[in-house]
């Protein structure tokens, strides 16, 4: 799976973040923490998920776009 970009809150007063993916695979939801669109573009993750949850999903991205995904959750205020 690949970062694109971060897209931000899903709504205003939401605590879902959106991220743009390439090539995510629907199979690697988790429960309601972790969503990803069926077409494996968009990826929408709870700012409060487990600490487990964030590195199991941040283990799906390739390379540098681990780094990149990390960084996004961090500029959105999740505790790494």
């Amino acid at each position: 799976m690949e970062f694109v970009k971060l897209n931000g809150w899903i709504e205003k007063d939401s605590d879902f973040i959106s991220i743009e993916i390439k090539n995510g695979d629907r199979k690697n939801c988790i429960g309601d923490q972790v969503w990803i669109s069926k077409c494996g573009t968009e990826m929408e993750v709870y700012a409060h998920s487990d600490l487990d949850v964030l590195e199991e999903i941040t283990e799906l991205f390739k390379g540098n776009h681990k780094r990149a995904f990390r960084g996004a959750l961090i500029r959105m205020g999740v505790n790494l």
